[in-house]
């Protein structure tokens, strides 16, 4: 939680992207993420509006192999 990806605040202009890579602990071998950002558009006018946008569920896996994903399933498994 908090303001920002990996330090950034990103501007982004419309059709624009923004690419980062980031890491986080595992306390097993593998694992899933998901989540959501929360987005700001600033207006002209400085008017703010900000809107969720939903992160999918990813596999995370220490040795960087494939995680199969169920989304029913909160479990990983390797393949």
């Amino acid at each position: 939680t908090g303001p920002g990806v990996v330090g950034e605040q990103p501007l982004i202009p419309p059709g624009g992207t923004f690419q980062y890579t980031s890491a986080c602990p595992l306390n097993t071998v593998n694992g899933l993420m998901e989540g959501t950002y929360e987005m700001l558009v600033v207006t002209e006018d400085e008017h703010q509006v900000t809107f969720p946008v939903k992160v999918a569920r990813f596999g995370l896996d220490f040795m960087n192999r494939d995680v199969d994903i169920d989304v029913d399933e909160p479990s990983a498994i390797i393949s």
